[in-house]
């Protein structure tokens, strides 16, 4: 707990990592607290691609959720709201053999992982999720008869990890993109307009080259476990569907550096 504290302490002034014991998968998972006050202030803000804080802040404050006929949220979500006084969403789970990995990929990130020849979405967690995966996915290859690479890669078994200095390493890029996208919010709310848009697309140029190399120091490597008997590029070191996809994704990938669009 004391390595996690120096690089993510608890603040009521900005988000913070709690670990908890993940009992489906038996694994340690960080899971990332949004102090409550801090969404009470600013009810119509997104915590997530899907869900307003206002939402969250009426469901917390509400029944437990399995009380309930359907809910967006879990029960361990609605106790750490109690014990934590904030808003907890999965992060990052400890398991494999590089420090762990994201829990759930954005779009993007699964949408470059797939252009660079990898599988898009994240391990599953213990056991029992690869084991359902894994029948899925045998059950997917059966039905469509396919043995290529439209019915993509298998999923596989990661061991638990602790968590060490290449989790620390891992998270400390992540607080590198969190502080840059702090410093984009800041100027979209203040500043003159004409410098304000210049400075926000320099933030956010910024805010996609930080992700594309966060993507390719730990999501790729988590992801060619799943593709090793793919073909490699021989000029770049990223695996790659047919000759020639590697310059592709290249190009695809400064496009979206420079517009935000990865098409």
């Amino acid at each position: 707990m004391e390595r996690l504290r120096r690089i993510s302490p608890v603040s009521d002034r900005h988000s913070y990592l709690v670990p908890v014991w993940y009992v489906a998968g038996q694994r340690w998972v960080l899971y990332e607290a949004q102090p409550a006050n801090l969404l009470r202030a600013h009810p119509e803000r997104p915590v997530s691609p899907t869900i307003l804080a206002d939402d969250v802040l009426q469901a917390m404050d509400g029944p437990r959720p399995s009380t309930l006929p359907r809910s967006l949220f879990s029960d361990v979500q609605w106790e750490l709201w109690r014990t934590h006084q904030a808003f907890c969403l999965p992060f990052w789970c400890l398991q494999g053999m590089d420090g762990g990995h994201l829990v759930y990929h954005t779009e993007t990130q699964e949408r470059i992982l797939k252009a660079k020849g990898h599988r898009g979405s994240p391990p599953p967690i213990g056991r029992a999720a690869y084991e359902t995966q894994r029948a899925a996915w045998e059950s997917e290859r059966v039905l469509t008869g396919d043995e290529s690479e439209s019915v993509g890669p298998p999923p596989v078994y990661l061991e638990p990890c602790s968590f060490d200095t290449r989790t620390e390493e891992h998270l400390a890029r992540f607080n590198r993109l969190m502080q840059l996208a702090g410093k984009l919010e800041h100027l979209q709310a203040s500043g003159d307009p004409v410098t304000m848009e210049k400075e926000a697309q320099d933030s956010e140029r910024e805010i996609r080259k930080a992700e594309l190399a966060a993507i390719e120091q730990f999501l790729a490597p988590v992801s060619e476990v799943f593709t090793s008997a793919r073909k490699k590029s021989e000029t770049r070191d990223e695996l790659i569907y047919v000759d020639g996809q590697s310059d592709r994704t290249a190009d695809r990938l400064d496009y979206w550096i420079e517009t935000g669009q990865f098409t």
